[in-house]
């Protein structure tokens, strides 16, 4: 049982329908691995999965246009995250803590990525930022000592990473 009364004692949940997720549904179930939700879910809420310790991979559904604070906090296995093309802002400790996260697209709609949203990602090696990300939180990737942000000359993503000091190149 996690925290929040729901019961999940599988390794692999499957939703059917935009009814099926509740707010921090799965917080602290740490045995889940995988995740696949329905393209009907529009939004995935604060500290949905925080603390899933197991869970390695997900899909952000093509509808989702929102994804809450602290969402993915503490998935410590979590490798890959493939985010919606509708995202326009990554929250506050969206992806805190996910220490095995390596690299992350940011969908060309966002304009903000939030205070600490990628803070301890010690493996994240590579962040493609699109040139509509116009505020980028002074802190958001605290403790990311691999972190290379990917960027297009003269944005706001190139100003940030010289501004405070991490590694930056260009599209290709």
């Amino acid at each position: 049982m996690n925290g929040t009364g729901y019961q999940v004692n599988r390794k692999m949940w499957k939703s059917k329908s935009k009814a099926d997720v509740n707010r921090a549904m799965f917080k602290n179930c740490s045995k889940l691995q995988k995740v696949v939700l329905s393209n009907k879910i529009t939004r995935l809420n604060d500290a949905m999965f925080a603390n899933c310790t197991s869970l390695q991979k997900i899909n952000i559904p093509k509808n989702c246009s929102y994804i809450g604070k602290r969402t993915f906090k503490n998935c410590s296995k979590l490798k890959k995250v493939t985010l919606s093309n509708k995202i326009t802002k990554l929250n506050s400790e969206v992806f805190a803590d996910c220490s095995a996260l390596q690299k992350v697209n940011i969908p060309k709609k966002c304009t903000n990525i939030g205070p600490l949203a990628f803070a301890y990602c010690e493996n994240l090696k590579t962040l493609v930022i699109p040139s509509s990300v116009k505020k980028i939180s002074r802190w958001a990737f605290t403790g990311c000592k691999n972190l290379t942000i990917i960027c297009e000359k003269g944005s706001y993503a190139e100003r940030y990473a010289k501004k405070n000091e991490v590694k930056y190149r260009y599209y290709k």
